[in-house]
């Protein structure tokens, strides 16, 4: 199958689900939860100086779903993933309570 490069200025889904320690109490949870969600207001951009990160849900999965973030272009999704210091912090934070984590990235309607 190849690789699908997304148009630049279509808004992508990015579906992040954690499995958390057996260790990581409610209490651990929470504060990863918390961390989580104030990503969409920590994460700027370099070039404009605001959020970029245009939706953010969160939720405790209950059947297939997860949380997920939303990305106005392909670039502030790269920028989130390699480089944005808020997002880097987040992953060293929640590290300690986080067994696994699946990312799913797609845009809606590309197959």
């Amino acid at each position: 199958m190849a690789t699908v490069t997304p148009p630049v200025r279509q808004n992508n889904v990015h579906i992040v689900i954690f499995k958390y320690k057996s260790t990581a109490d409610e209490a651990a949870r929470s504060a990863v939860a918390k961390a989580f969600d104030a990503l969409q207001t920590q994460c700027v951009s370099i070039s404009t100086g605001k959020p970029y990160i245009e939706s953010l849900k969160a939720g405790m999965n209950y059947s297939e779903e997860g949380f997920d973030k939303g990305f106005e272009t392909e670039g502030d999704r790269e920028y989130y993933l390699n480089t944005d210091p808020a997002h880097a912090e987040f992953k060293k934070f929640a590290h300690p309570a986080i067994e696994d984590v699946l990312v799913f990235d797609f845009v809606p309607g590309m197959f």
